[in-house]
């Protein structure tokens, strides 16, 4: 029998409502902690039970009190990797203090602003032009910008068939000059979000 996750694995119940159920469980462990929630609270697996076919999953436990299955369990670096971002600022040591970096933790991506000897170096402007460029090196990488033409508006009022528009940073601006979406990874991917319909634009033909 194979297993997903092995004793001292730290994980977390993906599923709000199980995390705080098996809170409750384990409050009867003499010697546990009794918490409110357990969102985002990560526990160490202790006792596996082996494999449920009423479930059709592993279950697993902590401190021998309790279970939860297997495909609702998520390793905790995993989880508060794809959750959360964690951006680190650093600013080097003098002689070299005019520089201030910003890392993406989980990514290893970083952007930095270096102040030039006749400025007066400011570590909070230096942190936050370091910490905007490594936003737009990685939105640039996630999201499309390009133009598209609308060739279909299916009764939607926003966009003007044949009227060219530009996406920016997975962005696109409707008529009335309002931004409908900031998520956009592509025109097919523009496509399934909106009910207007998009090619990718060419250019005037000569």
């Amino acid at each position: 029998m194979s297993y997903k996750f092995k004793f001292g694995d730290r994980v977390v119940i993906k599923d709000v409502d199980r995390a705080n159920k098996f809170c409750q469980e384990l409050s009867f462990c003499p010697g546990a902690s009794v918490f409110g929630s357990c969102t985002d609270t990560a526990f160490t697996i202790t006792q596996r039970w082996g494999f449920c076919a009423q479930k059709q999953t592993n279950l697993y436990s902590a401190k021998g009190y309790g279970w939860i299955e297997e495909d609702n369990l998520v390793l905790e670096e995993d989880y508060f990797k794809k959750k959360y971002r964690k951006i680190l600022i650093m600013q080097d040591e003098a002689p070299f203090d005019n520089v201030v970096k910003a890392r993406d933790v989980y990514s290893g991506e970083e952007a930095e602003a270096v102040c030039a000897p006749s400025d007066t170096f400011d570590f909070a402007t230096g942190a936050k032009i370091a910490f905007d460029r490594l936003m737009e090196k990685q939105t640039e990488k996630t999201y499309y910008s390009g133009k598209v033409v609308c060739y279909a508006n299916l009764g939607a009022p926003h966009f003007t068939v044949g009227k060219v528009y530009t996406v920016k940073n997975g962005s696109i601006v409707t008529d009335f000059n309002l931004c409908v979406l900031d998520n956009v990874k592509s025109v097919e991917d523009l496509n399934n979000k909106l009910l207007a319909q998009f090619i990718e634009y060419k250019g005037e033909k000569e």
